[in-house]
């Protein structure tokens, strides 16, 4: 959301029991009352994964306004009406694209950079899966069978705290890794809840393995990374761990450069769009605010 769009819109106020309408993005303060709901616009952008969140999305149809991922009731939106644009590379640390002139598989490494050892016992719910426990189970079979694989974060070999420019540091680990192969995992499968993970492979220049939104194709060309579907069971939640490896395995270098060339054509389209897209939503709470949508 644009801030500099909205406080030049509205009057701020420091106390919410003195604003007609609050602005809350996927979180709620402690002791907010139910009365304040009605007039909150909650900006969804986690799955329902923890506890507080399962519980704000259990508010939904009492809040002014939803900005979701995937929009039901008569209250709730999306974050942008075009899907094929709908999330591109976001962050006030950016990172520059690269294009490695060398692009020859090397040992097919897998890197991965995630915590591990929260969330897992979460029970599914609001219509999403929680596979934060496929972290560890991806990590182990891969650290034990793709030689130079790099699984780091809190809970990887003895890491206790996330680096402070986390997502630039994760960048430059990527780079310097001898790794063919990004794992990108979303916290929960959840309609179009597709956050910046897949793009840790694509601006580094890395066949990226992913896993999340079901409706990933609307959003980036199947043609651009690995989908990761196939090997999951949505139902038992069973990994075909061995299938993938095999896949991976019989990888020939000219489909591994087609899916990179993909990739960063796709990447070309993104230039710019994020702060297009925040600004067309941001213009949009402006406008269900004024009562003028």
């Amino acid at each position: 959301m644009d801030m500099e769009l909205i406080e030049s819109s509205f009057e701020i106020v420091d106390n919410s029991k003195d604003a007609e309408f609050i602005i809350a993005q996927s979180t709620l303060w402690n002791g907010v009352v139910t009365k304040d709901l009605k007039k909150t616009i909650y900006i969804a952008v986690e799955p329902p994964l923890s506890s507080h969140r399962i519980e704000c999305y259990n508010l939904f149809h009492q809040f002014h306004t939803v900005i979701t991922h995937n929009p039901i009731s008569s209250n709730e939106f999306a974050f942008t009406e075009n899907d094929e644009a709908q999330f591109f590379p976001v962050r006030s640390d950016p990172f520059t694209p690269i294009t490695r002139k060398d692009t020859r598989l090397r040992n097919k490494g897998v890197f991965y950079a995630g915590m591990i050892g929260a969330y897992e016992d979460v029970p599914d719910s609001c219509g999403g899966i929680n596979i934060t426990g496929l972290r560890k189970i991806l990590g182990d079979y891969f650290k034990d069978n793709f030689k130079g694989s790099k699984f780091i974060g809190v809970g990887w070999d003895g890491q206790k705290t996330k680096v402070a420019q986390w997502r630039k540091d994760k960048m430059v680990n990527i780079d310097e890794s001898e790794c063919d192969f990004v794992l990108a995992l979303e916290n929960t499968i959840y309609p179009n809840y597709l956050y910046e993970k897949i793009w840790d492979g694509i601006n580094t220049d890395r066949v990226t393995l992913y896993l999340g939104d079901p409706n990933i194709e609307n959003h980036i060309p199947i043609d651009c990374f690995i989908d990761l579907r196939p090997f999951f069971d949505t139902k038992t939640k069973v990994f075909d761990t061995m299938g993938l490896g095999r896949y991976l395995n019989n990888m020939s270098q000219k489909t591994y450069d087609q899916i990179l060339k993909n990739a960063r054509e796709f990447r070309e389209t993104s230039k710019g769009k994020y702060n297009q897209l925040q600004k067309e939503l941001t213009e949009f709470i402006i406008k269900r605010i004024k009562n003028e949508e």
